[in-house]
């Protein structure tokens, strides 16, 4: 009982973060920041997220990075967090045995302008094509007896789709019902080329701990 009141807690915090994001699009007043962060390193830190995921359900979660994305750009982390996790969330969601894959690549990158291409490719249950067009409307939601087992309302795609739009970007997906689907969409970004305002200060703990003792940041915003 009490792992079913956790569940479902934690589903209607989710649906109420969507409903406001919506919200908060629907009325203008959701901003798109713009500042510098290490593209590379922001897909490392969302594949490490779902590490665990990976050896709870047996699937095999790839990262294709190329080297070029290995770079300091000036746009907004935080949205871009939240597509990669919920497209790759998706992935493992519908995906119950093979293979997870996170790929990133430049497809333009001209004076001081980049253009970066995502992808999360998956071997789960598939799309039907009839359907495609529907995966990205609000509380519209693919009807299988997979689907069924995975509660949702059908807003993360939606706020996905959005999320990219309002940063200038695109988004698209390939599926075959049974042999996987495949998102990819693309984002433009600002060159950042002084890197070092950027580099972390070393400071000395104000307190000195025996080297056994784990230092831990916990940041959390509602009480």
């Amino acid at each position: 009982y009490l792992d079913i009141i956790t569940h479902s807690g934690n589903n209607l915090l989710s649906i109420i973060n969507d409903v406001l994001d919506l919200s908060r699009m629907d009325a203008g007043g959701f901003n798109i920041d713009t500042v510098p962060f290490h593209l590379g390193q922001l897909i490392d830190s969302s594949k490490v997220m779902f590490d665990n995921i990976s050896l709870e359900k047996q699937i095999s979660f790839q990262k294709n990075i190329s080297d070029d994305c290995d770079i300091m750009v000036i746009g907004d982390p935080v949205r871009l967090s939240q597509i990669l996790m919920n497209l790759i969330g998706n992935a493992f969601k519908f995906t119950e045995k093979g293979t997870v894959t996170l790929t990133c690549k430049l497809i333009k990158n001209t004076g001081a302008t980049i253009l970066a291409e995502f992808s999360i490719k998956d071997t789960g249950i598939g799309i039907p094509t009839d359907k495609l067009n529907l995966i990205f409307e609000r509380f519209k939601q693919i009807d299988t007896d997979f689907t069924r087992l995975h509660i949702g309302f059908g807003l993360g795609l939606a706020i996905t789709k959005k999320l990219v739009e309002l940063q200038g970007g695109i988004i698209s997906v390939k599926s075959k019902p049974g042999k996987g689907s495949h998102f990819t969409f693309s984002l433009p970004y600002l060159k950042y080329t002084d890197a070092k305002k950027l580099k972390p200060t070393k400071r000395k703990p104000s307190v000195s701990l025996p080297s056994s003792v784990k230092q831990i940041l916990l940041i959390e915003d509602n009480v």
